[in-house]
């Protein structure tokens, strides 16, 4: 059986899913920026710079996660527990518990997977 999509495509989803409703939740604890332009290390050691709003797997998993906020589309506990391993939420959360004010704040999302260097549209 032929796979339904390659294994580039599949590792980039796999590394964009967790932003499926983070950076809504985010923006719902005041965050307002979102750095577009990130970069990884590829196995290379080589720095390979990109802007997520050109993935087009990142720019589908933010959709999918407001249409989810809108409707519920997708199953609830599942959804929250890929908000949940969000290295974004994570440190907006750390910032929160130890009484910062992140209205008005800007995250950037940081990739270390060397492998996904080989996969983005830069």
């Amino acid at each position: 059986m032929k796979p339904l999509v390659s294994n580039s495509t599949a590792n980039k989803v796999a590394k964009s899913w967790h932003q499926m409703d983070a950076s809504e939740v985010l923006e719902k604890l005041g965050v307002t920026g979102f750095v577009k332009a990130t970069s990884v290390i590829g196995d290379d050691g080589q720095e390979v710079k990109f802007d997520l709003a050109r993935q087009p797997e990142y720019v589908a998993a933010l959709r999918a996660g407001r249409e989810h906020r809108k409707t519920g589309c997708l199953p609830h506990d599942e959804t929250k527990a890929i908000i949940f391993v969000s290295a974004d939420v994570d440190a907006i959360s750390k910032a929160l518990n130890d009484g910062c004010d992140v209205k008005g704040g800007t995250i950037a999302s940081s990739y270390l997977d060397a492998a996904l260097a080989g996969y983005v549209f830069r």
